[in-house]
């Protein structure tokens, strides 16, 4: 692995915007297509938020509650592709789906133990990360009357996995492995990757990639953008980074080199920008190429 050009460049900030009182304690963001707009999961009132690029709070949803349809703790947050938002919640160990105007219209339970990631993929189905039971499952539904097509675990025997990601080009998936490193309760993670089929094409541990960075490297988000790169956030060096095309071999690259705080979460955005959700102060933060 060298650090030498990524075809994704740097990237220059011309947005931020949450902090207290917006955003509390965020945890996942995703952009939606139908809307062009950011939906961030947090610790509010209504744990989900819909943002303009521009940072302007448009509508909130999901309120936090303990009752069948509300959201206790919500982790990560998907748009399928008809425009349903998707959250996973460690509260009741749920994945739930709601509209635009903030209908659940789906829960499901079983057999999720803790869910966790999430992730469309082309056939506009759900892949869930399931860190207590180790695996990826798949959920196809129809979101829009909350009927059940099947429920299937596609990747049994991972360790941890927590944040995933799906290239919707080719169907390969990202998913991050949390790996206990010692008896002082500490942890490094793994980055594996997955063609359509779950089968292991390649997985990166953070010691590789602590050669090129200041600090051991702990990814906590992960992204594919628009030309099948992907991206890594991390948040002990605080920084974004790019890795090439799996085809292209191991060059890497800063995307966001300063600036963050506590970056969890990448998501990627129509006009080819990227938005890193930083939970050290509560914001996002919008980065143009």
């Amino acid at each position: 692995m060298s650090v030498a050009s990524c075809s994704r460049g740097s990237v220059v900030c011309d947005t931020s915007f949450g902090g207290w009182g917006v955003l509390f304690n965020p945890t996942g963001t995703a952009f939606c297509y139908s809307t062009g707009c950011l939906l961030v999961a947090h610790d509010g009132k209504k744990r989900l938020s819909r943002f303009t690029k521009n940072g302007n709070l448009v509508h909130e949803m999901g309120e936090k509650s303990s009752s069948e349809n509300g959201l206790v703790y919500a982790i990560s947050v998907a748009v399928t592709l008809d425009g349903f938002v998707a959250v996973t919640d460690a509260g009741d160990h749920s994945l739930k789906v709601y509209s635009q105007a903030g209908k659940c219209t789906l829960i499901v339970k079983k057999p999720f133990l803790l869910p966790w990631g999430l992730a469309i993929n082309a056939e506009n189905e759900v892949i869930v990360s399931d860190t207590n039971a180790n695996s990826l499952v798949l959920v196809a539904a129809n979101f829009s009357q909350g009927g059940i097509k099947k429920i299937v675990n596609i990747c049994l025997y991972l360790s941890q996995p927590k944040e995933i990601a799906v290239c919707q080009a080719n169907g390969s998936v990202i998913v991050v492995e949390h790996l206990a490193k010692d008896n002082k309760n500490s942890s490094s993670t793994r980055i594996k990757i997955l063609n359509n089929k779950m089968k292991i094409l390649k997985q990166i541990d953070s010691f590789s990639l602590s050669f090129f960075l200041p600090l051991d490297v702990h990814t906590s988000g992960v992204a594919f953008d628009q030309e099948g790169n992907i991206l890594v956030a991390d948040v002990n060096n605080r920084c974004v980074i790019c890795l090439n095309k799996l085809e292209e071999g191991n060059a890497l690259k800063y995307v966001v080199a300063s600036g963050l705080s506590y970056p969890v979460a990448i998501a990627v955005i129509e006009d080819g920008s990227i938005a890193v959700l930083d939970s050290g102060n509560h914001s996002v933060l919008v980065y143009s190429p």
